[in-house]
């Protein structure tokens, strides 16, 4: 297991990348992932991944929507990369963890992913990330 990225949240994408985009941080792609109701924009900064999430054509609802108005924009969660999402819940639901999901959802192109709950954690939002393929 590695970090694969740190996932900020914003109210637009153009809004959450400007700083790192500043900063020298390269565009990869944006891709929209429907069924979470987020577009996504991937920003390599160096060696490190960040993913900038707004909720989808500005959506009123869906948990980004909420975690945006109850905190507002900022630090979402923390991606790490595993070689099997299915393994790795497995193991993390018989060690007792509060899981999210209990079956890997599409993530970003060319990964599957599935959430740990912030109560098994710590208090922090914990993203698995299986790369099937590059973005």
């Amino acid at each position: 297991m590695h970090i694969d990225h740190v996932g900020i949240a914003a109210w637009q994408l153009d809004q959450g990348s400007a700083f790192y985009r500043s900063a020298g941080a390269s565009w990869l792609g944006d891709a929209a992932i429907p069924d979470q109701g987020v577009a996504v924009r991937l920003l390599q900064l160096g060696e490190d991944l960040i993913e900038v999430i707004a909720p989808l054509g500005g959506m009123q609802e869906g948990s980004l929507h909420r975690f945006l108005a109850r905190r507002g924009p900022g630090l979402h969660h923390l991606a790490v990369r595993v070689a099997s999402v299915e393994d790795e819940l497995r193991r993390l639901s018989g060690l007792g963890a509060q899981l999210i999901d209990r079956q890997p959802r599409p993530g970003r192109p060319g990964t599957k992913v599935a959430f740990v709950h912030p109560q098994a954690t710590g208090g922090t939002l914990l993203e698995l990330v299986e790369l099937a393929e590059e973005f």
